[in-house]
């Protein structure tokens, strides 16, 4: 894969537009177009750029295609070199930071679960989302809430949160109901189930981690 890329950087590097744009690149096909003599850089650039050997005192044209061959010849092996390098390099990086395990995830939502605040909610809306899962006999569906969130200091405010819940589970979060949540400690818009929901997960957990 690598050699492909490096063959294609090559290819546009050493087409005679590109040469026209930095002539100096054409400098490297000398041995190969212009053997014992130099290549003569154009004094201006445009799309009928042309290039010309200057050889024992005469000068002759550069075959366009002859000058392209050449430069994917010199150039994808020099640029084959960086990208294996940079390639090692990425795995390196990704490799040196392993995706957490399903245990750590779970540990880490546990310690923010932790640190949310008690409160209660009324369901304005509720409508599916996208996530399902099931295990036997066992449905979760995702639900997006609008819930009316009271504080415990008697504060309230509006939030959206989406929860995996089994479908048997469904009439404890009907429009009007009123549940016991947790919120976030850090962002008020994210909200937990508390724990006496047992058959309801908080999504982006749930889903993250079993579908």
């Amino acid at each position: 894969m690598r050699w492909f890329g490096a063959f294609f950087l090559a290819f546009m590097l050493s087409t005679t537009g590109f040469f026209a744009v930095l002539p100096i690149a054409a400098k490297i096909t000398t041995p190969l177009v212009c053997t014992g003599g130099t290549i003569i850089l154009p004094e201006r650039i445009s799309r009928k750029t042309k290039f010309y050997c200057s050889k024992q005192g005469e000068q002759h044209e550069i075959n366009a295609f002859w000058l392209m061959a050449s430069g994917i010849l010199i150039y994808t092996p020099l640029l084959y070199l960086p990208l294996l390098l940079l390639g090692r390099n990425t795995k390196t990086a990704l490799g040196s930071q392993p995706k957490p395990t399903k245990a750590t995830i779970d540990a880490q939502n546990q310690a923010q679960f932790a640190r949310s605040i008690a409160a209660s909610a009324t369901v304005i809306d509720a409508e599916k989302g996208k996530h399902i899962s099931s295990n036997g006999f066992r449905r979760d569906v995702e639900v997006i809430l609008s819930l009316a969130v009271q504080r415990p200091d008697g504060s309230s405010y509006n939030a959206k949160s989406a929860w995996m819940v089994e479908e048997l589970q469904f009439a404890r979060i009907a429009i009007g109901q009123t549940i016991a949540v947790q919120i976030d400690a850090d962002d008020p818009q994210v909200i937990y189930p508390s724990r006496e929901l047992r058959q309801i997960k908080y999504s982006p957990w749930y889903s993250s981690n079993y579908a």
